[in-house]
């Protein structure tokens, strides 16, 4: 009975050294996890960096190609006001009124041309 007790204790404590160890392989596998993440961190810093570059170019991009776009637009209904303006001046009668309605008045309207808002939340970069 005493070999049966004694035997019953040491596995009592191999079990509480147990529960010791995997608690501390526990925090032993948190921390590594910590190394980990710092390690890839200077690399994903550099990469977000590069990426806001990137999408700020982009960006000032499109606005000049939007802007260029616009102003061809402009012209575009420029040429075209000029064009009906020059055909009602000859042809402009009440028999084309009655012919065909409204081909004397219409005007192609103003195009506006803009791109909303984007990227607002990437943070700023400092120039040194």
């Amino acid at each position: 009975m005493r070999a049966v007790s004694k035997v019953q204790f040491r596995i009592q404590e191999l079990m509480n050294v147990t529960v010791v160890h995997e608690s501390l392989l526990t925090r032993v596998n948190s921390a590594f996890e910590t190394f980990v993440y710092l390690k890839d961190l200077p690399r994903a810093y550099r990469a977000g960096l590069a990426e806001i570059v990137r999408r700020n170019q982009w960006k000032r991009l499109l606005s000049q190609e939007t802007e260029e776009f616009a102003e061809k637009v402009g012209r575009w209904r420029t040429q075209e006001v000029e064009r009906r303006e020059a055909w009602i001046s000859e042809y402009k009668n009440d028999l084309l009124d009655s012919l065909f309605a409204g081909l004397s008045s219409e005007m192609p309207p103003p195009v506006e041309v803009s791109v909303p808002e984007f990227d607002t939340n990437n943070p700023p970069l400092m120039h040194l």
